[in-house]
């Protein structure tokens, strides 16, 4: 049999890791939202290229893979910002 003082110990760390799952499951939540966004666009712009909309060249050009660059970097920091304010959250 386990005395109180084990019992009480025991519910702690039950209590902890149930607060680590938590945390660990929003930041998770967050990152696949960011990876879904990502896919989306990926896969709109391939949409766009294999119907001839958009021409490939297009995508190779300097100002618009700086531009690319940048926009996912800016989604990037607002998911991580998103994930951060999701684990801070009770």
């Amino acid at each position: 049999m386990l005395n109180r003082s084990q019992c009480s110990l025991i519910s702690g760390l039950l209590h902890r890791l149930v607060n680590h799952t938590r945390k660990i499951a929003r930041l998770s939540v967050a990152i696949g939202g960011f990876l879904l966004v990502s896919i989306v666009i990926l896969t709109g712009i391939v949409l766009l290229v294999s119907l001839n909309l958009i021409n490939v060249g297009v995508l190779a050009d300097q100002v618009t893979v700086s531009l690319l660059t940048l926009i996912f970097l800016i989604v990037g920091i607002m998911d991580f910002i998103a994930g951060i304010t999701l684990l801070l959250k009770r």
